[in-house]
């Protein structure tokens, strides 16, 4: 092959490449309830839940008092820059996240943040009436960065506690 088509090819390939990869999601703020520390869930409903909120383009996730949210936002996966917040009296402290794969991260044992993020498509459930499909979920953690790996688990058995259905009852 030509030098000039195998360039040709490495460039089209490359540019494929470089902008499939690069989906960006819409950026979010979450909001949660000031002192609450545990597992949050919001799950993505497209169309079912409370409303979509907005913020200066910003996707607002309000989390109530037991960790939760279903929200009528639609899921989406790319890059994203998400900032949470403790929030008292419509004031805002803004909690830390934390990459808990970094092994460089450095922590204070007494201050709280958000880790453990993870986010799941679109499932199913079955019963007896018939199989359903489960809205896409956001999961993670708010609390102090001791006992993780006791935390993760929580956050998982949580994560499957209720099952928000995009379809059925």
């Amino acid at each position: 092959m030509p030098f000039e088509k195998t360039v040709k090819y490495l460039i089209i390939l490359t540019s494929i490449l470089f902008f499939g990869c690069s989906n960006n999601a819409t950026d979010t703020i979450t909001l949660i309830p000031d002192g609450y520390t545990g597992p949050v869930k919001i799950s993505l409903c497209d169309g079912k839940g409370e409303d979509e909120k907005l913020e200066n383009g910003n996707r607002v996730y309000e989390i109530d008092t037991n960790g939760l949210l279903t929200t009528k936002f639609k899921a989406e996966f790319g890059w994203q820059f998400n900032k949470y917040y403790y929030v008292n009296n419509e004031k805002r402290q803004e909690i830390r996240f934390i990459n808990f794969y970094d092994k460089d991260t450095e922590f204070d044992k007494d201050s709280i943040y958000v880790f453990g993020e993870q986010h799941s498509g679109i499932g199913s459930k079955s019963d007896s009436t018939g199989t359903y499909q489960t809205c896409p979920i956001i999961t993670f953690y708010v609390g102090k960065y001791e006992n993780v790996e006791k935390k993760l688990h929580e956050l998982t058995m949580f994560s499957f506690k209720t099952t928000e259905l995009i379809n059925g009852k």
